[in-house]
């Protein structure tokens, strides 16, 4: 596989990303006061705009010099980054249990110089009070590698060994298509699907339907040997593939909290919202009794869940982080989980 096959534009700073850049600037200044520009996009997202980075010559690329479809795509991209607070996150953001477990992880380049990011899906743990917050991570790592100045490519390597049936999680394989195709397009160069087990042959089909014609020859399914001899370097790969490198790719940032406290800060700010909504609610129907209940502010599924977390839901969610993380016994975090519990 050749490196970086990547499209590029023959001219960087040509007419149509010069359209593309007018076109939201103008839009941009059209925004009535300071305050809403920075609630919707960050200072440092607009400069890029305005010097034409590769922030924006990727989606005049991804959309094939169109330059309305191109706009729609930067100004969505960029009210995303902002709504997500993507430049604001830091390790510290997310459970020390995420690093720890090593489903995903940034890890050493390549032999073309690329970045890498890996995923093992047989880690990965179907836990929907974590779901959501799974999926930023996956958008942090990524944006960790992803170039948005000079368009720098970064690889994605799936180690599927060890992966079954249950480890498939169709949810959160279109969360991570949608962030390389609609977030951080153009700049992955390749995906390696490793030792892939012939169990997932159905979901390769689906999956294969959804990427561009134009950019399925960037996945290519490879064992362990071809990853040695023709990607990484011994000296840059995990243990798990027959690496030699040293980096720990399971580790704990410093000041990350667990996922006991976590779950615990979730529910108590849920159940807070919870409460604030239905007391907003109560007032305004005794302001108004004409107004029916079905007119009420709905509470989010994300709220909701974690607001009915019971204490021995949250102890069901400790025992499966703590054979992830090959603990002997789960009494680490459960005696952290009835210390939290106790101080309440």
């Amino acid at each position: 596989m050749p490196k970086n096959k990547l499209p590029r534009l023959r001219e960087p700073h040509g007419e149509p990303v010069q359209q593309v850049r007018d076109l939201f600037m103008k839009n941009y200044r059209l925004i009535d006061s300071e305050e809403e520009r920075k609630q919707a996009y960050y200072d440092e997202d607009v400069r890029q705009v305005e010097t034409m980075s590769f922030l924006v010559q990727r989606c005049v690329i991804i959309k094939r010099k169109q330059v309305d479809e191109a706009y729609k795509m930067l100004d969505a991209m960029l009210r995303w980054r902002r709504k997500h607070f993507i430049r604001e996150l830091t390790d510290r953001s997310f459970a020390r249990e995420f690093f720890l477990c090593g489903a995903a992880f940034v890890y050493e380049p390549d032999v073309f110089g690329n970045k890498t990011l890996y995923v093992r899906p047989h880690l990965l743990r179907n836990v929907l009070e974590l779901k959501q917050a799974f999926k930023e991570f996956l958008a942090y790592l990524i944006y960790r590698i992803d170039d948005s100045v000079d368009g720098a490519s970064f690889a994605l390597i799936f180690d599927l060994s060890n992966t079954l049936w249950q480890h498939y999680d169709f949810d959160m394989l279109m969360h991570l298509l949608s962030l390389l195709r609609d977030y951080y397009p153009v700049n992955i160069d390749y995906v390696l699907a490793i030792n892939f087990p012939w169990i997932l042959t159905a979901a390769w089909t689906v999956v294969k339907r959804l990427i561009p014609p134009e950019r399925r020859d960037v996945v290519a399914f490879v064992s362990s040997k071809d990853v040695v001899n023709n990607f990484v370097k011994p000296e840059n790969l995990p243990d798990f593939l027959g690496g030699t490198c040293a980096r720990p790719h399971q580790y704990t940032p410093k000041n990350c909290k667990s996922i006991v406290e976590l779950l615990l800060e979730w529910r108590e700010l849920a159940r807070r919202e919870s409460n604030s909504t239905n007391s907003s609610s109560i007032n305004n129907n005794n302001n108004n009794n004409n107004n029916s209940t079905d007119n009420q502010e709905p509470q989010t599924q994300h709220s909701a869940i974690h607001a009915s977390m019971s204490d021995k839901r949250i102890a069901e969610i400790i025992k499966v982080f703590d054979e992830l993380v090959h603990r002997d016994d789960n009494k680490f975090m459960h005696d952290e989980f009835e210390r939290l519990i106790n101080n309440q």
